[in-house]
């Protein structure tokens, strides 16, 4: 992407969530490895969400019921919208599940009540719609 349009994507604005991923809520506390080598710990209660790459992750139990509506048994359609900007540089994100590394050129994901996540850019596009705003 030419360094014009990278400027425009390092601010906040929003985007709409889309598509649908496979999901069960886990009784029990467990762990997950981000794509970049980070260990994230689950909660008792929280979403196994498992997307069309074949990428499992967690999502908060309350964040999940109010971003997702069911479709099909274990599947879900993603909703809502979504703050993002682009990474300029490595960044250390404070996640839910614990700290994990943002590379440049990745995205920061805010969701409604303000928890942040990184995102790779190729999953980014595929999972999220805009800028919206």
């Amino acid at each position: 992407m030419p360094a014009a349009d990278r400027s425009d994507d390092s601010v906040w604005r929003r985007y709409r969530r889309h598509g649908e991923v496979t999901a069960e809520k886990r009784r029990h506390a467990w762990t997950w490895t981000t794509s970049t080598g980070q260990v994230m710990h689950a909660h008792a209660g929280d979403w196994a969400v498992t997307d069309d790459a074949g990428v499992e992750r967690s999502v908060a139990a309350g964040v999940f019921e109010a971003t997702h509506t069911r479709v099909a048994e274990r599947q879900y359609r993603r909703r809502g919208t979504v703050l993002a900007r682009r990474a300029t540089q490595q960044e250390l994100v404070a996640t839910l599940e614990g700290h994990a590394v943002a590379h440049e050129g990745d995205w920061i994901v805010q969701g409604p009540r303000g928890e942040q996540w990184p995102v790779p850019d190729d999953q980014f596009r595929k999972t999220y719609e805009g800028p919206v705003d």
